[in-house]
């Protein structure tokens, strides 16, 4: 059945708020449509131009950026091989609720693993001894993609493959409650300021990831963090695109309408921004490890 974007009317309650429409046809003298346009060939030819490898994995949430990377990934003309790969304690959200993904009617490959709580201490150990001035947030993300990397080239029997992650639109379309709060406290003015400030964050992150995968023969790729893609959705996407005042609980707006647009299913649209730490369970593991070893060497992590 076709999506019908702008046609979408009824009121949807899901996981606690309300949407009618994400974004309005127009803004100002922004036709919507067409910029979703645009932005449809900005980011099918940043993951197009990342899919270098014969095959790649895809560090898989659920959530509607990684969702929005598989998809773009297997509309490439690109023959690559697409798998992705999920990982969590036994009980956390990503593992309890994973769906994987279908493409032509054929389930897309997934490596599903669950964590122990050894395991996570056991990056987290290596982690902090390789950064030791990581914050909290990305010391975590560190230790997560560390995991995602470890159990993908145990999978792959020691080869190495490509990993595509989807870092990039929290950052690029307001996707952090401090923008909720900003836009609340100060209107959009200081908006773009603030996306700049968090992508030298996102790529000083992606840098430390890099090197840590890298050590394992992995190599990393965020193509919504590519230069292409970072201009267009920061100088060409008008923040009240992005983020709604009002107090937006759902934000990333034109992101999530493209999401919709290529396909994906209202319930990922709509999902709420959950950080891969906490969805995996990554979080609660690595705060009780640093409890018993709060007054170790290498744990006073910043919050």
């Amino acid at each position: 059945m076709a999506i019908q974007l702008w046609g979408y009317r009824g009121l949807m309650t899901l996981l606690g708020f309300e949407v009618q429409d994400l974004v309005p046809e127009k803004f100002g003298h922004v036709d919507t449509k067409e910029l979703l346009k645009r932005l449809h060939k900005v980011a099918l030819s940043s993951v197009e131009s990342s899919l270098s490898e014969r095959e790649a994995w895809i560090a898989f949430s659920g959530g509607v950026d990684s969702s929005i990377l598989t998809r773009l990934a297997l509309l490439t003309k690109s023959d690559v091989k697409i798998s992705l790969v999920t990982i969590g304690t036994e009980k956390s959200k990503d593992i309890l609720s994973f769906k994987g993904m279908s493409w032509n009617s054929k389930e897309i490959p997934a490596l599903v693993s669950k964590l122990t709580e050894d395991e996570i201490t056991n990056s987290l150990v290596r982690v902090a001894s390789r950064f030791p001035e990581l914050s909290l947030a990305h010391l975590e993300d560190c230790v997560a993609f560390d995991l995602v990397a470890s159990k993908m080239k145990e999978a792959r029997g020691g080869r190495t493959d490509l990993l595509l992650s989807a870092n990039g639109p929290d950052e690029l379309f307001c996707g952090y409650d401090r923008f909720r709060r900003l836009v609340e406290s100060s209107g959009y003015s200081e908006i773009k300021n603030e996306m700049i400030s968090a992508l030298g964050m996102a790529y000083d992150l992606q840098m430390k990831i890099e090197e840590l995968l890298g050590g394992i023969g992995i190599r990393l790729a965020s193509p919504f963090l590519n230069e292409q893609f970072v201009k267009f959705s920061l100088n060409e996407i008008p923040p009240e695109l992005k983020i709604s005042m009002g107090n937006d609980n759902l934000r990333k707006r034109i992101w999530r309408a493209y999401g919709r647009q290529i396909g994906l299913d209202n319930e990922i649209v709509l999902k709420p921004k959950k950080a891969m730490q906490y969805s995996s369970g990554i979080h609660q593991v690595v705060l009780s490890a640093m409890k018993k070893k709060e007054k170790e060497k290498g744990y006073a992590i910043q919050s």
